[in-house]
């Protein structure tokens, strides 16, 4: 994938975007866009002037961080059994169980506010 989008001009219809899909980068899409969403969050969490009306400063922030530990998490592992491998001797152990149950949960939760909040990620 090569994506090149160029700055916002007077006429939004004269901005320059290029984009070049392989066939590779759709075999696992969510894992493949996670790598572009998740640095594209942290960034609009730190330069963000601005928040949903319905929301406070600080719930909007506690709501993107949610949203980037969902897909930090999807772009550095697999899934959540994948997570949690490294933390855990024995898998199919109750803490290892409780720690994906737990990331999946998260994950979920952040995935599902990215779509609920798909048209508020500005500033």
């Amino acid at each position: 994938m090569k994506v090149n989008i160029g700055a916002y001009k007077d006429d939004a219809s004269d901005r320059q975007i290029d984009v070049h899909i392989d066939n590779w980068d759709s075999y696992s899409l969510d894992e493949t866009l996670s790598h572009i969403i998740y640095p594209c969050l942290v960034q609009l969490k730190k330069v963000s002037t601005g928040y949903p009306a319905s929301l406070t400063e600080d719930k909007w922030h506690e709501i993107l961080d949610k949203m980037i530990y969902a897909f930090e998490m999807k772009s550095k592992y697999f899934d959540s059994f994948d997570a949690c491998a490294s933390q855990c001797d024995d898998l199919y152990s109750e803490p290892c169980k409780k720690c994906i149950e737990e990331a999946d949960a998260k994950m979920t939760e952040g995935f599902e506010l990215f779509g609920k909040y798909y048209g508020d990620l500005w500033w």
